[in-house]
């Protein structure tokens, strides 16, 4: 299994766990099973048409992804992925 993260005010938001574990395999696999036992989550995540939204940033081992191909990735077992509000300021 690989590792998942949120940001501590995107878990407490949601009210899901703030790490965890992520089933191998694509991310929007791994994610679905989150969604089962976190729905707010699958809201908080996803517009109307299943595509991420877009003031989330997506870290996977490190290295920013672009959210429209996130869902397409392939997670292997040492993957770490980190979810996180996208932040702007002036």
């Amino acid at each position: 299994m690989s590792q998942i993260e949120f940001s501590l005010q995107l878990a407490e938001h949601v009210g899901c766990p703030a790490k965890g574990e992520l089933k191998v395999g694509a991310l929007q696999d791994g994610l679905a099973i989150w969604f089962e036992e976190y729905p707010k989550l699958k809201e908080y995540l996803l517009d109307s048409d299943g595509n991420l939204r877009r003031h989330l940033s997506l870290f996977l081992n490190g290295e920013m992804v672009i959210s429209t191909e996130a869902l397409d990735l392939v997670i292997d077992d040492k993957s770490e992925l980190f979810v996180m509000q996208a932040i702007s300021g002036g």
